[in-house]
Formats: structure tokens, C-alpha cells, sequence
């Protein structure tokens, strides 16, 4: 079944690609942010696997290589690329000497390399053509899809990942969440509270009073998907976005964003259950001696957890036990807030989690890569005419969300780390009325 699923995807994306590399580039953003990560290919041995992603990265590749032209910029013109071959080049250093070789190869292949290669032949179709907007809207509809998805498995209970997908089982803890396409319901939440600046900003910038109306009655699914995650990250992450387009948006963007944050606000009157549920989350998050509380705690404490890991040696401290190595390899310590020992299982922190596998230089690229491209997107927005002035303002909430979110869970998704690289490319690199932006070092 996962062959004929992936076989069919190939060639919807090739025959979109030969009509028109536009929107075969969309349809090639909509299957990587709206399908499962969990579809692949068995491989032999230790091999790493081929996944759905992962093909489809192939097929970019191929593509890409077809439509070089002498006329194109070099690589070394990107606006990212010496901070993403930093970060690169210490992850390789810490692979080489990794306590786990081969499952770090496999983290540093999917999560450094891939992401790498992706962003580049991305901001390469950029250059090219004028299709900022048009991937957004590709990005946005995948997003929307999932959300429909996640509502109806929240009603029904029915996942089309656990009905259709051959092999793949939820793990005991999984089995009551809502979780849609999405490996777990945190990246679920997450996808919606990056989802709705795109409905926003693409309504504010939609010229057809229609369309324009028709992402704005889109936005309802999106906020009541983001609920049903059931997850208090993804909610406040979503409140840090509509705070950054307040503040970066235009005066038909605020308009929006206070109508909808009133409409939140009187459905919240009218909704007793829906209004108790968010205030026993944050009271249980402010007592320590709560499930929650200790989640929200754990978390801080996953950093000294990390530091005490690494400092065994001066190796360590700089270039940390390996990518993925987290995943491997257990730890036993006592929190603080049950004074017992225990065994941590989970990185809930993606900064915590790269100080534990790629050491302080590690940590320090990923800081570094994140402050490049969040500088960089706001120079350009300061500078931008409106309509590129409200996408990058979008492409700024969105990343905000993301950016907080790191604090809470490890990114572990490739649909998130896709939809988050497609941001921010098309962030650095067009408008959305046609123009190219001249990718400059700035």
C-alpha cells in the first residue's frame, strides 16, 4: 500500500511539474507539509529509510538540476547559506565523533543535509519566478487540510494514518490524541498556530473580495483544530503570532486580528466547558505539584539536565554526544520538583536537546542560523512595499510561533521543518506581486 500511496504522489508531482514549474513546486510543498512523515520505503539493513519526504526532495533535486542556468547566482550568494554550512559543518564534526554513528548519520542526513539541500533549491525556484504567494497558499491548504482532518478524528475518531497507512501502529500513549497527519499532537497544535497568520496575510493581501472572504471563513477550522490538540504550547503560540502581526502587520491585518481575537473571546462567554478547560490548563501549569505543572517544569530542567551531560569532557562540552543522540541514549537524574530519580525519556526542548547533541558550537550555529534569517526577513520588511510588507509580516508571526515552540517540544516533524524553510525562503526571497527581490548580502 505505501508503495502505490508513494507511486501515485510521484506522479501527480511530475506531471504538475511538466505542465508548469510553478505549480508543480506547490504541489510538491502541499504533499511535504500535508503528509505523513510515517510514509516510506523499508530499506535494507541500517540504511536509512526512504520516506515520503524524502522522494520528494529527490524529485526537487532533479528538478533543480534541470533548470540551472548559467545566468543564476552562486550558491554562495544565498542569503543563509554560511550560517546554515556552520551549522552544517559542526553537526559533521559532531557526528564524526558521535557515541551512536550510524543513528546520528541518519539524524544529520534528515534533519541538516536534507533541510540544507531543500532551502537552496528553494530560494533557486524563488529566483527564478515570481511564486512567493502562490507556495503560501499551497503551504496554507495543506495546513487547512490537516485541520479538517484533526476536527474530524477529534469527532469520529477516525485517523486516515491509522486506517490506511500498512505498519504503522500509535504508541499506547498516542492513542486518545488528536493528532491528524502529524507524528504527535504538540506538532498538530503547532501546524494550526503557524496556519492562521497564512489565512490572515492572504486575505489582507487578496485583491477578489471572494477569495479574500473565503480564507478569512477558513480561520474558524483553524483555531478549533489548534483547540483540539489539546496542548497549551501550541496555544500560546498562537496568541505570540497574533501579537507579532499586530505589531508587523498593516491596518486591514489588525482589523482582522481584533475581530477575530473578540469573536475568540465571545465564544469563550458563550462556551463554559471550552473556558474552564483553558483555565484549568493554566492554573495546573502554576502548580508544581500538578501533571502539567511538572511538564512546565521539566522543561527548564531538561537545560542543566544537558549541561551536566556534556561537561564529562571538553569534547563534549564543545561539539555535545552526537546528533540524535538524545533519542538513544537514556539518562538518569533527580528533578527537582519530585525529588525522585528518574529516567528522562523525552527532550522536550529543541535547544536543550542541541546543547545535549551538538554541544555549546552547535547550539550557538542554531542560534546564530535563527537570528540571521529573523534580521534578515525584518530588513526586508522595513524596506518592503505594502503587499510584500504584510507577506513578510505573515512569514514573521509564523516563525515567532515556531521559534517559542522550540522551548516546549523537539523538532523531530519534517512537515513543520519543511513548512518552517518554505517560510522563510519566501520570506528572504520575493514579493508576492510578481517581483524578484534581488537576494543581496546585507
Amino acid at each position: 500500500m505505501n508503495i502505490l500511496f508513494i507511486t501515485l504522489i510521484i506522479i501527480a508531482l511530475a506531471y504538475s511539474f511538466k505542465r508548469s514549474p510553478e505549480k508543480g513546486m506547490g504541489i510538491a510543498i502541499f504533499f511535504l507539509v500535508a503528509l505523513t512523515a510515517y510514509l516510506s520505503l523499508k530499506t535494507p539493513g541500517n540504511l536509512p529509510k526512504f520516506t515520503l519526504h524524502r522522494i520528494i526532495l529527490i524529485c526537487l533535486f532533479v528538478f533543480w538540476l534541470k533548470r540551472r542556468k548559467a545566468g543564476d547566482p552562486p550558491v554562495s550568494r544565498y542569503d543563509l547559506f554560511a550560517p546554515f554550512m556552520l551549522l552544517a559543518a559542526i553537526s559533521f564534526i559532531s557526528m564524526l565523533f558521535s557515541m551512536d554513528r550510524v543513528f546520528s548519520f541518519k539524524t544529520y542526513l534528515s534533519l541538516t543535509l536534507e533541510l540544507f539541500l531543500f532551502y537552496i533549491i528553494l530560494t533557486k525556484f524563488l529566483w527564478q519566478t515570481n511564486s512567493g504567494r502562490t507556495l503560501l497558499k499551497q503551504a496554507y491548504a495543506a495546513l487547512f487540510i490537516t485541520a479538517v482532518l484533526g476536527i474530524i478524528e477529534k469527532k469520529t475518531g477516525f485517523n486516515p494514518v491509522d486506517a490506511f497507512l500498512s505498519g504503522y501502529v500509535r504508541k499506547d500513549t498516542l492513542v486518545m490524541d488528536v493528532m491528524s497527519t502529524f507524528p504527535h499532537r504538540i506538532f498538530f497544535g503547532l501546524g494550526m498556530a503557524m496556519a492562521w497568520p497564512l489565512g490572515i496575510g492572504l486575505s489582507a493581501m487578496e485583491t477578489v473580495k471572494w477569495k479574500r472572504n473565503l480564507y478569512l471563513l477558513t480561520l474558524p477550522v483553524i483555531f478549533l483544530a489548534c483547540y483540539f490538540s489539546d496542548s497549551r504550547g501550541p496555544w500560546v503560540a498562537a496568541a505570540v503570532a497574533g501579537l507579532i502581526m499586530l505589531v508587523m502587520g498593516s491596518g486591514a491585518m489588525r482589523k482582522k486580528i481584533l475581530v477575530f481575537a473578540g469573536l475568540a473571546l465571545v465564544a469563550l462567554l458563550f462556551n463554559p466547558g471550552a473556558r474552564e478547560t483553558l483555565n484549568s490548563k493554566v492554573q495546573e501549569t502554576r502548580n508544581k505539584d500538578s501533571f502539567k505543572g511538572q511538564t512546565y517544569q521539566y522543561r527548564w530542567e531538561l537545560w542543566g539536565i544537558a549541561l551536566t551531560a556534556i561537561k564529562s569532557s571538553f569534547k563534549t562540552l564543545l561539539i555535545g554526544t552526537g546528533p540524535g543522540t538524545s533519542e538513544v541514549k537514556t539518562y538518569v537524574t533527580i528533578l527537582s520538583y519530585s525529588g525522585e530519580e528518574e529516567v528522562i525519556e523525552s527532550w522536550d526542548n529543541e535547544y536543550a536537546a542541541t546543547l545535549l547533541e551538538t554541544g555549546f558550537l552547535g547550539l550557538g550555529a542554531l542560534l546564530l542560523l535563527h537570528f540571521v534569517a529573523v534580521i534578515k526577513i525584518y530588513r526586508k520588511w522595513r524596506t518592503s512595499l505594502p503587499p510584500q510588507k504584510d507577506l513578510r509580516a505573515t512569514v514573521m508571526a509564523s516563525l515567532g510561533a515556531l521559534l517559542f515552540m522550540m522551548t516546549n517540544v523537539k523538532m523531530f516533524s519534517p512537515q513543520i521543518n519543511y513548512l518552517t524553510w518554505t517560510l522563510v525562503a519566501v520570506g528572504l526571497t520575493v514579493g508576492v506581486d510578481g517581483s524578484r527581490t534581488r537576494m543581496q548580502r546585507s
